[in-house]
C-alpha cells in the first residue's frame, strides 16, 4: 500500500500516478481548514486530528493514469490501504 500523504511541494502544482499490478482503492481526505496550507516537510506528518472527515474511494484499475491537481493536489491527501483486496487477491 502507499500510506496518505501530500505529494512534496517542490514537485509542483500536477502530479500524475499509475496504478500498477491491480485494481485498487485510492482514498482521498480532506485537510481540515485549519491544518492547511500543508507546509514543506509536513507532507507525510498529518496525523488523524488534521482531517475535516470528508473521505472519497476513487476505484483505479491496473494500468490507470490520474493527476491530481489544485485543491486535490493541495488539499487532500492521498493513499492505497495495504488491506486492498483487488480481484480476490491481496496487493502486492
Amino acid at each position: 500500500g502507499i500510506r496518505r500523504h501530500v505529494d512534496l511541494l517542490k514537485f509542483g502544482d500536477h502530479v500524475l500516478g499509475v496504478c500498477l499490478g491491480a485494481d485498487a482503492t485510492l482514498t482521498l481526505r480532506r485537510i481540515a481548514e485549519w491544518a492547511l496550507p500543508v507546509r514543506a516537510g509536513r507532507e507525510c506528518a498529518l496525523t488523524d486530528n488534521d482531517f475535516d472527515g470528508r473521505v472519497v474511494d476513487v476505484p483505479v484499475r491496473a494500468g490507470d493514469v490520474y493527476c491530481l491537481s489544485g485543491a486535490a493536489r493541495h488539499q487532500w491527501t492521498h493513499e492505497i490501504s495495504p488491506e486492498s483486496i483487488c480481484n480476490g487477491q491481496r496487493r502486492v
